[in-house]
């Protein structure tokens, strides 16, 4: 770990570091309390069910409260991506100030796999992982070396959860209710859980590029900090 004392040696993808791991952070947050919504919208159902019919305003606020809230999560959804993927241009774009050679994408072309709908599937993942291995350039060429267990996982975790909140959101339309006890709150459920698992992990890989970027920045300047000092 480098001590603190020094500033970064790219403060715009610091920046833009902070403000993924931020938008992340509040996703997977919105994705839990989406989870305790609906636990809270099965249990209201039941006791009404149960002839409790003085909860049906409650429920019917829960509801409201809960559109709200997948409006919100649909925002933040939003937000990640640009912000996301301007952060890939950005990491990108300090490759070659660290001596990386035989890169396959330009910061353009690695923004650009992540927006052609179609390749946007699969090419990402070949631009993470030069983007991951690219950034410490001591460690041999990127083209070499497959990517790392995170960046894959993390990939594979995201594709599932943009799949199940796309199938609980066409769900919930065809039912005509934000919430039901039928398909659409399956998918909601898992679909959180998978965003959660994708946000946190996805906090690692960006972390991780933008700490690997600013070791092998030091690495390089002799005047610089080296790992270890402080």
């Amino acid at each position: 770990m480098l001590p603190r004392a020094w500033p970064h040696p790219f403060p715009a993808t610091r920046r833009a570091t902070l403000l993924v791991v931020a938008l992340l952070a509040i996703h997977a947050v919105l994705a839990l309390v989406a989870l305790q919504a609906a636990f809270a919208f099965v249990e209201l159902t039941w006791r009404i069910v149960a002839s409790r019919d003085e909860l049906r305003p409650l429920l019917a606020a829960h509801l409201a409260q809960f559109r709200t809230l997948r409006a919100l999560q649909a925002v933040v959804w939003i937000l990640t991506a640009v912000a996301f993927v301007g952060w890939v241009g950005r990491a990108h774009g300090n490759l070659a100030a660290l001596g990386a050679t035989g890169l396959r994408h330009s910061p353009r072309q690695a923004m650009m796999a992540f927006l052609v709908p179609g390749p946007n599937i699969v090419r990402p993942l070949g631009v993470l992982r030069e983007l991951w291995n690219a950034s410490d350039p001591a460690e041999g060429p990127a083209a070499r070396r497959g990517a790392p267990a995170r960046v894959r996982w993390w990939w594979a975790l995201l594709l599932a959860a943009i799949a199940a909140e796309g199938a609980a959101r066409v769900l919930a339309f065809r039912s005509g209710m934000a919430l039901d006890l039928g398909p659409a709150m399956q998918a909601l459920i898992v679909g959180q859980l998978l965003a959660v698992a994708a946000a946190v992990l996805g906090i690692t890989v960006v972390h991780g590029v933008d700490a690997r970027q600013e070791k092998a920045a030091w690495s390089r300047d002799p005047g610089g900090p080296q790992p270890g000092d402080g």
